[in-house]
């Protein structure tokens, strides 16, 4: 027999799958006042008695090495088999099969617990009658002098029981999976986030589109059917929904009967939920609109919808259009983008954070790549974050091109799950950091129960945390489960930003570099330069013993103590290291990398950026940093192209450095490349023994 502490929220076998679908109706009908709670890290599940002719309840206390759906014996003289058993757990886990406590519920049993060793545990009634897992304690024990002090949390005769539970940093945690008599299984939806419920709309469940709306709680741990009134949109997958105060709109999407492959087209008309009245409203337009479409990705910001991309049936987009969402005049606008826009695309994902909507991977065709795009919605900018991540740590690597996946932002990350990768279906969390601009691939924590790979799935960030639903599988099989996953929002380090801001500020200098032929003068730091380059260091030993030699013979032996310090803490000049066939603008950098342990180019898309890299290179292998100058070649494969390949050509063949030059040699001869470069202006100005030897490549590769 089920107490109603059974709820959808905690309805789960210790293997973590679902005991029963929806909310359960619980048959214990007493009133003995069964349910959970939490006291000193442990927590209570029992029933309080009531069951058909009132017997004593019966508790049982499971230590947490036992499997928490242990079966374990009563008493003849307590309550029959009916009766629901204790539960302790310890920070919300059982540590036996790792189930998630979701929280409790009002008018339980006032207890004291006290834990005796690790394996025993001795439990105390408030009026100090001591009892085993035998013993009885009537139901109306349990429920006398409990009141409500907060919400998610009750006292007992002075005793403030807490049920709030702690989840760890990047935690996955499978949550209850939707029943089918609530909503279908599904793909291709939208899932959008408010307050503290998810919403999904649409999909398809593979035989059929679907148009009805369903709720998460994320408090209650429950699945339902969103109250609707009006006329919803019709069936559809692959649109797109929003949030924008107290509404969710929805636009587009694919619509028809996959079934029969009938009336199947695209659509352009725009839907409001209005949360708080339940109620469908579709919005009207006259004049310009966007082409009906589906797979786009839509964002709100500055009171506006914004559309972008997707697909209208025979092609692929990369159109923009804004939609106010405030005031009397509601008409679609197209906006004109500038820079570098990501090619055309759909099936992708949006995120938006500090003023920009960033853009990652998506179905391009033969275009599809893995850079990420970001547009500025004040400047209605795009620019590529490409592959400068190779200039800040060749481990940061960005996640392989894929599409269907899901993207969402918290805090200063961007977080990407799932998709079809290369035929492939990762379960891989991947985070891009907006402050460092680096990639990098979350670990789970121990224990987590990480959702399976797959595509068309949708998330939304509610709180501190991620929530994935539904989606499909391998064999297209699609999903009714939803996992949560819990961010971390640890405080920025900003050890490399000191560091930086120490050689900027040019602060207790001890040392100047004299650089170039133009000797300029470049103040820094004995102590990260020495830790850093083998060959600096060297460098610096030998200019400090040339200078205590010099001050020798001046002053003396014996008399001349020499010390490293700024001019300004005792007037000594500052140690001088010469650096004659340097390039000063490639030595900063690299100073500023020492400092760093990164790269930041000022002008990282212009033609002289190749020359500026490959000077880089050089200086890297001559300061014995080969991390650096794997780098700068990483960074020269991605720059390359058919405009600036013969300037870096010959760049590296007057400078010797072979490596850039047999890479420049491959890029031109081959066969998409080969014309274009050779008709290019650039080539006639080559040397005759370039030009021979790029001939001979091409004839011999």
């Amino acid at each position: 027999m089920l107490n109603a502490i059974y709820s959808a929220a905690d309805n789960q076998d210790g293997s973590g799958s679902s005991t029963s679908s929806g909310s359960a109706a619980g048959s214990c009908g007493g009133s003995g006042g069964g349910g959970n709670f939490f006291n000193s890290g442990l927590r209570y599940n029992f029933c309080g008695g009531g069951c058909h002719a009132s017997p004593p309840a019966t508790f049982s206390v499971i230590t947490p090495q036992q499997q928490c759906n242990t079966q374990l014996s009563v008493s003849s003289q307590s309550a029959p088999a009916t009766a629901t058993h204790v539960k302790i757990l310890k920070t919300g886990f059982c540590l036996a099969c790792q189930d998630k406590y979701f929280g409790g519920v009002p008018g339980v049993a006032c207890k004291k617990v006290e834990r005796k060793s690790r394996r025993s545990f001795v439990t105390r009634s408030c009026n100090k009658m001591s009892h085993s897992s035998t013993n009885s304690v009537r139901s109306n024990q349990f429920s006398r002098n409990c009141k409500s002090v907060s919400p998610g949390s009750y006292s007992c005769n002075a005793l403030n029981v807490d049920f709030s539970s702690y989840t760890a940093t990047h935690q996955w945690t499978k949550m209850l999976e939707c029943a089918e008599f609530v909503g279908a299984k599904r793909s291709k939806h939208t899932v959008v986030a408010y307050k503290d419920a998810m919403y999904v709309f649409g999909g398809d469940n593979g035989k059929t589109m679907l148009n009805d709306l369903i709720r998460f709680g994320v408090k209650d741990k429950s699945w339902g059917r969103a109250c609707a009134t009006g006329t919803p949109p019709a069936p559809r997958y692959h649109h797109s929904a929003v949030v924008y105060g107290n509404s969710m709109f929805i636009f587009g999407g694919y619509t028809g009967d996959i079934h029969s492959n009938s009336n199947l087209t695209n659509k352009n008309d725009l839907f409001e939920y209005e949360f708080q009245r339940a109620m469908w409203v579709e919005w009207k337009f006259l004049g310009k609109m966007p082409v009906p479409r589906s797979a786009h990705g839509a964002a709100v910001y500055d009171n506006k919808m914004w559309i972008y991309a997707g697909y209208d049936g025979n092609a692929r987009l990369n159109d923009m259009w804004t939609l106010n969402l405030t005031g009397e005049n509601h008409q679609w606008e197209e906006v004109e983008q500038k820079g570098e826009r990501p090619p055309t695309c759909c099936n992708f994902p949006v995120a938006v954070a500090r003023d920009c909507m960033y853009v990652f991977s998506g179905q391009s065709g033969m275009q599809i790549t893995n850079s990420l795009f970001e547009f500025n919605f004040k400047t209605k900018t795009w620019r590529r974050i490409g592959n400068e991540h190779v200039l800040r740590g060749v481990a940061s690597q960005p996640p392989a091109r894929r599409y269907g996946h899901t993207m969402v932002h918290h805090d200063r990350f961007l977080y990407v799950f799932g998709g079809s990768a290369d035929s492939t279906l990762p379960n891989d969390l991947h985070c891009y950091d907006l402050d460092s601009q680096v990639w990098s691939i979350i670990q789970p924590e121990a224990n987590s129960d990480v959702p399976s790979g797959r595509v068309f799935h949708a998330s939304a960030v509610i709180s501190d945390a991620m929530y994935i639903f539904g989606g499909t599988v391998d064999n297209s099989v699609r999903r009714g489960d939803t996992y949560r996953f819990q961010f971390s929002s640890y405080p920025k380090c900003t050890l490399r930003e000191d560091f930086g801001k120490f050689f900027n500020d040019k602060q207790f200098c001890d040392i100047q570099f004299i650089v170039g032929p133009e000797e300029i003068k470049i103040m820094s730091h004995i102590a990260f330069v020495a830790a850093r380059s083998k060959y600096l260091r060297t460098k610096i030993l030998a200019a400090r013993d040339a200078r205590h030699q010099q001050m020798e013979k001046v002053f003396g032996s014996g008399c001349v103590e020499v010390r490293t310090c700024s001019p300004s803490a005792n007037h000594e000049p500052l140690l001088e290291v010469r650096l004659p066939n340097a390039n000063p603008e490639a030595f900063e950098i690299i100073l500023n990398y020492i400092y760093t342990d990164r790269i930041d180019l000022k002008e990282p898309y212009t033609k002289n950026i190749i020359i500026l890299i490959t000077d880089i290179y050089q200086l890297a292998g001559l300061f014995l940093m080969p991390r650096l100058a794997h780098g700068c070649i990483q960074y020269l494969d991605f720059k390359i192209n058919k405009q600036n390949v013969l300037e870096a050509l010959y760049n590296a063949d007057r400078k010797k450095i072979q490596i850039v030059k047999d890479h420049c040699m491959q890029f031109i001869i081959k066969e998409e490349n080969f014309t274009d470069v050779v008709m290019s202006n650039e080539f006639s100005d080559l040397d005759k023994p370039l030009l021979v030897e790029i001939i001979r490549r091409r004839l011999n590769p």
